[in-house]
């Protein structure tokens, strides 16, 4: 049974949002914590949106793994749901290379009213890896 979120999205999918985004709500992939992880970051205030926290495990410079936590709108749950398939296998320095512009394309394109949440995906995620980096 979906929840009214997920009615209303799916109403709207009708009306211009891409189904990627639909799918990442409704099934996110991703979510939780790692513990023991190589690299942990965090944007905003736990508990208070917008927030995100991403924890990664990386081998030989490589992404293996990566969780990550948001309190936020659905936009920001697809966002760090679709980053964190689209980082898992990469080196470190191709992540960090990653733009605003191609999550943007792999969620569908994003709005230019929107891109705070993707921002919030990515500058989490370059925090992390950034001090991971340069340890």
């Amino acid at each position: 049974m979906a929840t009214p979120v997920l009615e209303l999205m799916r109403e709207k999918a009708m009306a211009g949002i891409p189904e990627i985004i639909i799918d990442h709500v409704d099934s996110p992939r991703n979510v939780g914590c790692l513990k023991a992880a190589d690299a942990v970051a965090t944007t905003g205030a736990p508990g208070r949106p917008p927030f995100m926290a991403m924890y990664f495990r990386i081998r030989n410079g490589i992404v293996t793994e990566v969780k990550y936590r948001t309190f936020g709108c659905a936009l920001s749950i697809a966002a760090g749901s679709v980053l964190t398939e689209m980082i898992t296998g990469r080196n470190v320095t191709e992540c960090l290379a990653l733009t605003e512009q191609q999550l943007s394309e792999a969620l569908g394109s994003i709005s230019a009213d929107q891109a705070w949440c993707l921002s919030l995906a990515l500058s989490t995620m370059r925090k992390a890896l950034t001090e991971y980096h340069h340890d």
